[in-house]
Order: C-alpha cells, then sequence, then structure tokens
C-alpha cells in the first residue's frame, strides 16, 4: 500500500528548504561583503570616543585623503570641524586635533577603507597606514583614567632634514 501525501505539503516543505537555504548563503555572501574589522575594533571605538583631544601629525596630502569619503569626495562631516593648524615640527606637517566623536567618525571611516570584505575590492593603502598608526596609541588609551598628555600620533616616515636634526654634542661651532 502506498501512502498518500497531500501535493501541497510536499511543496510547502519544499519551498521552506530552499528558501531556508537560500538565506542561509544570502547571510553568507553578504558577510563577504561587509568590512573586515580587525580584532579590538570595537573596544578601539569605545576608547577614542572618551577622549576630548588626540592629535595627529602628518601630511596635509594624507590627511585631505583620508578624511574625504571616498564616495562623494567632500569631508567627512564631523572631520569638516576638526582643528587643523601648521605643525612646529616641520613646514611639510600638519597638526590635526580631534576630539572623540570625531576620532570615532575617522577610525570607522578608515576601517571601512583599510579592511574591506572580499567583494569590497582593493583596501585602501594610505587608510590602512593610518588606521595601523593610530590604532596602537588608541588602545593605549585606559577608561576612566585621564592622560597625562594629549594622545598624539605622528604619521611621517620621511628622513629628518639636516636643518630639523637634532643637534648633538659635536654640533657647537
Amino acid at each position: 500500500m502506498i501512502a498518500q501525501v497531500p501535493l501541497h505539503g510536499l511543496l510547502r516543505g519544499a519551498c521552506t528548504a530552499a528558501l531556508v537555504a537560500a538565506l542561509t548563503v544570502s547571510a553568507t555572501a553578504c558577510s563577504k561583503l561587509q568590512t573586515q574589522s580587525p580584532e579590538g575594533h570595537s573596544e578601539r571605538l569605545e576608547k577614542a570616543a572618551g577622549v576630548s583631544d588626540f592629535k595627529i601629525t602628518t601630511s596635509r596630502d594624507l590627511w585631505d585623503h583620508t578624511r574625504d569619503s571616498p564616495r562623494s569626495g567632500k569631508p567627512i562631516a564631523d572631520l569638516s570641524k576638526a582643528k587643523v593648524t601648521r605643525s612646529k615640527e616641520s613646514k611639510y606637517l600638519v597638526d590635526v586635533h580631534l576630539t572623540g566623536t570625531q576620532l570615532v567618525q575617522y577610525l570607522r571611516d578608515l576601517d571601512h577603507q583599510a579592511h574591506r570584505g572580499e567583494w569590497g575590492g582593493n583596501s585602501d593603502p594610505i587608510a590602512v597606514r593610518t588606521y595601523d598608526a593610530l590604532a596602537p596609541v588608541v588602545d593605549s588609551i585606559k577608561k576612566g583614567e585621564r592622560p597625562k598628555a594629549v594622545p598624539t600620533v605622528v604619521i611621517d616616515d620621511s628622513p629628518a632634514s639636516p636643518s630639523s636634526a637634532p643637534a648633538g654634542p659635536d654640533s657647537a661651532s
């Protein structure tokens, strides 16, 4: 004797299984599209949020490149209000002072550009360099403790020029 199963029951079960399989594949595929943030990124953002002043000394073009949204080419809203002045360290550098909320936004945007998912295209090497320079300084901030000095990052890998080199004991005339 052959058991009779209503056709609509079989179709409903097959459709449910197909829907579950499609959702699983979609969720897996979408996770590869997202930014692949490095370990500790969320904690880094929490620490950044608590600072009142964070200083970045870098070249003007590096700041302009990483400050602007790659989608619009315009400064990210919070970052257009950052205090930017000529650095005392070198005429080729600027000092950028960010508040905690600005630093959080900057780190988020750098993370998006530096740590793209498998389907997100190539990572921006300038964003990678900048994020990697900021991360250890932000990580060193202790939540709930006021820092003794303004947390500062210098992004300048150029050699010191003779005029900016520190004077040694043999340099006295």
